[in-house]
């Protein structure tokens, strides 16, 4: 061990030699240690930077501070925020979340769901108490949903009965020979669309089941041609039954109108009858 010599202390600086740093130091060999520790501590410091500092100090600063203290959370400006997703519980994939079963309808979502929810940094139990709420939502409204259709197929089955099987099936079956799109065929097959619109498609078949005119067809503005066959066949019984009408009375003013009349509802009513043999013959030969 190199002494020191006497009165050494007393070549220094006075502010040195008064700071008491050297109170303990009695030879060289102390002295180089001393100076050889601060400048190992020295260089573990880091350099606070003040309020003027351009802003890329700054960052340097707190990466510096985040590399030599890696338990550090900081979140403000220049912070390394997946080093704070991380540490925080999010996985290192979108693959790693654990979720609970994914219904079918569901999966695509969820796939693109997990790849933001990283991106954003939620942590595993974050996404799961999000996917079990998102889930439980889903089967409400499903349940929801599946009661509101019993409740329709239930007016089916009120308003039709035994036939509402065949109803349906007939009614399906039409609006494909229609040209509807499958989503609609199935959705009337399943008897999803409620009665009244089940009634309204049995009144579209029933106008081309016969041969009379149809929705949509233009007669002139003549109300005897928009009837159907089976209408037709009501009025000529109507008159028929009512002796009172000016079709029984010749001398009636209107008797040539109620004639002209009845020969357009007979007309109208025959349309929709299987013509016999002879009456197709005739027809041929007219042209017909």
């Amino acid at each position: 061990m190199l002494e020191l010599p006497e009165g050494w202390r007393e070549q220094l600086p006075e502010e040195v030699r008064n700071s008491g740093v050297l109170d303990d130091v009695k030879s060289i060999d102390q002295m180089a240690t001393m100076i050889v520790n601060a400048r190992k501590l020295q260089s573990q410091q880091i350099s606070i930077p003040g309020e003027d500092v351009a802003s890329e100090k700054r960052e340097a600063f707190l990466l510096d501070l985040q590399k030599k203290i890696p338990d550090l959370v900081y979140v403000g400006e220049g912070a390394d925020m997946n080093h704070i997703y991380d540490r925080m519980g999010r996985p290192k994939e979108p693959t790693e979340y654990e979720l609970p079963d994914i219904p079918d309808p569901l999966k695509d979502n969820f796939a693109h769901l997990t790849d933001k929810a990283h991106e954003l940094g939620v942590t595993k139990g974050q996404m799961k108490g999000l996917s079990e709420s998102i889930l439980k939502d889903f089967e409400d409204n499903t349940a929801k949903q599946r009661s509101y259709m019993e409740d329709i197929k239930k007016g089916i089955e009120t308003e039709f009965g035994e036939a509402a099987d065949e109803k349906l099936i007939n009614a399906a079956e039409f609006a494909r020979k229609v040209g509807f799109d499958d989503k609609l065929v199935k959705a009337i097959e399943e008897g999803s669309v409620g009665a009244g619109n089940i009634k309204a498609l049995d009144k579209l078949m029933e106008g081309f089941r016969n041969s009379g005119p149809r929705i949509g067809d233009d007669h002139g503005g003549n109300d005897l041609d928009r009837l159907t066959p089976e209408q037709a066949e009501m009025k000529i019984n109507e008159i028929h039954n009512n002796k009172e009408h000016p079709y029984w009375d010749g001398s009636s003013p209107a008797h040539n109108a109620a004639v002209k009349k009845m020969v357009e509802l007979t007309r109208a009513a025959d349309a929709g009858k299987k013509k016999t043999e002879t009456e197709e013959f005739r027809d041929a030969l007219l042209g017909r």
